[in-house]
């Protein structure tokens, strides 16, 4: 009795646990469906290669700050959910067409070039911010907004935002080209030089930025309150669909940003893992309890096909097949081969039958001797012979 109901307790273990976890799985599923896709950000580490840019004081080189200001902030933001494409990773030469052409393939909804500035003089400080068309003013302040409040402190100028329309060719996104700081300046040099300040100049360019497009931080609290803490991946995107933000400021039909940093699988989570555990677990000990059912159940059924095997018209035509063939093989080896071109009977009579043609009256004459002896034996028993008709009629 308890081992039957521990059989039951068993069985019904994965019921239990799929009807406590449903739920949550399904309520993830839906929120996870209503998440708006991801914001993409353009990010443009200015010169490169054969362009190094200024060359500042402490041998600072303009192309390196750049790229490594760029890639301080690409992680932020994919960090926030963000959709990156940067126009170089590397030391390469990109000229300002294919820039704006990158940013333009992947649908970026915001489009930054982080440049330093240099002077030929050192008083000149500060940071400045450029934008190429009235469009993009509200972008750009934000993040000159965001930069002062970063230097500031530091005792270095605020610029502000400056018209440049000759620098960008048809950008669809608004634009902001950022002109962070002098390297030709002591103060200035001294502070880039630093890891830490570099590092806080990107989560200034993060923050303004996503001042600009607060759906960013929006989206992340979506994903964060719909998805399961355990299915949430441990570092990078939260979650980067194929699919782009749309901008009613750009106007342009979205594409996937092919240079997208890949998603990390999350697997298959452990609630799921246990519930397979215990079905099969479940499975095997019902089979061991019922095999005498199960036993049974499967002779039965071997049964039912044997015996619907042997009434179906198939069956039935096998076997007139293989009397046919057993019997043409009898018949084969008792005629030393060939078809027989007579009645199987006529063996049995093989002596008799020359004597009746012997018999028949052919006309007027003595009757054989022999026909008068003669003797017969069917299957080995002796038959009288019997008397043809003629014969009475025969004179003695």
């Amino acid at each position: 009795m308890r081992r039957a109901r521990l059989l039951h307790v068993l069985a019904s273990a994965p019921v239990a646990v799929l009807l406590t976890v449903a739920p949550a799985l399904s309520a993830a599923a839906v929120g996870a469906a209503s998440i708006p896709p991801p914001y993409v950000v353009a990010i443009d580490p200015g010169h490169g290669g054969s362009d190094p840019g200024a060359l500042g004081l402490d041998g600072l080189v303009e192309k390196d700050l750049t790229l490594d200001v760029s890639n301080r902030l690409a992680a932020l933001l994919r960090a926030d959910g963000v959709t990156v494409v940067m126009t170089r990773t590397t030391d390469a030469s990109v000229s300002i067409q294919q820039r704006a052409d990158i940013a333009n393939a992947a649908g970026a909804d915001v489009f930054l070039p982080i440049y330093f500035n240099s002077w030929t003089t050192p008083i000149p400080d500060g940071s400045v911010v450029l934008y190429p068309y009235a469009r993009d003013i509200p972008f750009a302040t934000d993040i000159s907004q965001a930069v002062t409040n970063y230097i500031s402190p530091d005792g270095d100028n605020d610029g502000g935002i400056v018209l440049r329309n000759d620098w960008w060719l048809q950008p669809t996104m608004p634009t902001a080209t950022i002109e962070s700081l002098f390297i030709s300046n002591p103060h200035d040099a001294a502070l880039l030089t630093k890891a830490s300040f570099r590092q806080g100049l990107a989560e200034a360019l993060r923050n303004g930025i996503e001042t600009y497009l607060p759906g960013i931080l929006q989206r992340q609290q979506e994903v964060r309150a719909t998805t399961p803490a355990k299915l949430l991946p441990v570092s990078g995107p939260l979650a980067v669909p194929p699919t782009t933000h749309a901008t009613a400021a750009a106007g342009a039909q979205r594409v996937p940003a092919s240079t997208a940093p890949p998603v990390k699988s999350a697997g298959t989570p452990a609630a799921l893992q246990i519930l397979e555990v215990l079905m099969l677990l479940a499975a095997v000990l019902l089979a061991i309890r019922y095999r005498h059912r199960l036993v049974g159940l499967a002779g039965s059924g071997f049964a039912r096909v044997s015996t619907r095997a042997r009434d179906s018209g198939l069956h039935h035509r096998t076997l007139q097949r293989r009397r046919r063939l057993t019997r043409e093989r009898g018949l084969t080896a008792a005629g030393g081969g060939g078809a027989r071109s007579r009645p199987a009977y006529d063996d049995l009579f093989a002596e008799s039958r020359g004597v009746w043609d012997r018999a028949l009256p052919t006309g007027h004459g003595a009757v054989p001797e022999d026909l008068l002896s003669a003797s017969f034996e069917v299957r080995g028993r002796p038959v009288k012979p019997a008397r043809h008709p003629a014969l009475d009629e025969l004179p003695l």
